[in-house]
């Protein structure tokens, strides 16, 4: 499909020849954003936990930006892992009632993981961000949207273990 829509610009004059390979690859990866924005929306609507999934995208995408982590090796294993913490998130939140008090200890230490363990150079701007989401999730426990509250504490959760497993497979590598 990606080469089709190059080609396509490339005949119609619009994108230079010399610029195929680039487009290609752009595209592909157009592509496969929108097929799994798609999915992931189909599955929050059909958990009724659009807003949640949504919330969910949101936090973790920024923290994972900022702090790095565990990158499947392949496109397949990737789209495979997120689906798999989407429908975590959406089984969670529909079945399990967590007391407030796990949930907070449970965002505390991810946070903690988070910014001691970031990849990045970006740790002054990740923890601004954590300040930010602390922030917010002491007025979700204030106004009890506890939902919310447990989304932005498995979001937190996940981008921690996704961390881990990237020191782990870090090390593994050079152990190799």
């Amino acid at each position: 499909m990606h080469v089709y829509i190059t080609k396509l610009l490339i005949d119609n004059n619009i994108i230079p020849q010399e610029a195929q390979e680039s487009y290609e690859y752009g595209i592909e990866v157009w592509i496969l954003k929108m097929i799994h924005a798609i999915t992931i929306i189909i599955i929050g609507i059909s958990f009724k936990r659009i807003v949640e999934t949504l919330l969910f995208l949101l936090v973790f995408s920024k923290i994972r930006k900022l702090a790095g982590g565990y990158h499947a090796s392949t496109k397949t294993r990737c789209f495979s892992i997120s689906l798999i913490m989407i429908f975590s998130l959406c089984i969670i939140l529909n079945t399990l009632i967590i007391p407030t008090s796990y949930l907070l200890l449970t965002y505390l230490f991810s946070t903690l993981i988070v910014i001691v363990k970031c990849k990045t150079n970006y740790k002054k701007q990740l923890m601004l961000l954590m300040g930010i989401i602390t922030i917010i999730t002491l007025g979700l426990i204030y106004y009890s949207l506890n939902i919310f509250f447990t989304t932005i504490c498995i979001a937190v959760l996940f981008a921690s273990i996704l961390l881990i497993m990237s020191l782990i497979k870090d090390k593994n590598q050079k152990g190799n």
